[in-house]
């Protein structure tokens, strides 16, 4: 009997772990998600590893505001919202004067739909830290944005094309 009881024991252990470790990786979930994911969800998996929190600041703002342009924005804000949020005021009037004058969005460089993108950090001061996005296209072409992250306060402060 005592045989029976420490193998019914650890059966419901290992079943107790198992289901904490489903549950915890939120594999529960994972068919619904992955149906309901976004396009420019998907994308961000490419960006989960940063070695900053420069980084993360400049993957959070792209990825909130690529959400936003597509409309799957978790809070509801717009584009506009999303780069009052994480630009300086100065950089972003800048911004609206670009796309104005280039006919395209001013953050994505293009009027397309991005495929994918991957941050990388470059260089740093000790007041600022350039960041590296590049964007891949569905056409297979790609092309680097830099962002200039402001340390003090981690606001982007400045963000063009590499030969800008």
């Amino acid at each position: 009997m005592f045989q029976v009881h420490l193998t019914k024991l650890r059966g419901a252990v290992i079943g107790a772990c198992t289901a904490v470790l489903v549950v915890g990786s939120g594999l529960t979930t994972l068919p619904a998600q992955a149906q309901a994911q976004a396009p420019s969800q998907q994308a961000a998996t490419a960006t989960a590893v940063m070695s900053s929190p420069a980084e993360q600041q400049v993957a959070s703002f792209f990825q909130n505001y690529l959400d936003a342009s597509n409309g799957h924005q978790i809070d509801g804000k717009s584009p506009a919202e999303i780069r009052r949020e994480y630009l300086t005021s100065e950089l972003d009037d800048a911004l609206t004067v670009w796309g104005s004058e280039h006919q395209a969005n001013p953050i994505f460089r293009r009027d397309e739909v991005i495929k994918s993108w991957s941050t990388t950090e470059s260089d740093s001061t000790t007041a600022h830290t350039k960041i590296i996005i590049t964007e891949r296209w569905e056409d297979g072409t790609s092309q680097d944005v830099w962002y200039q992250v402001r340390l003090s306060d981690m606001v982007i402060d400045d963000l063009k094309d590499p030969t800008a």
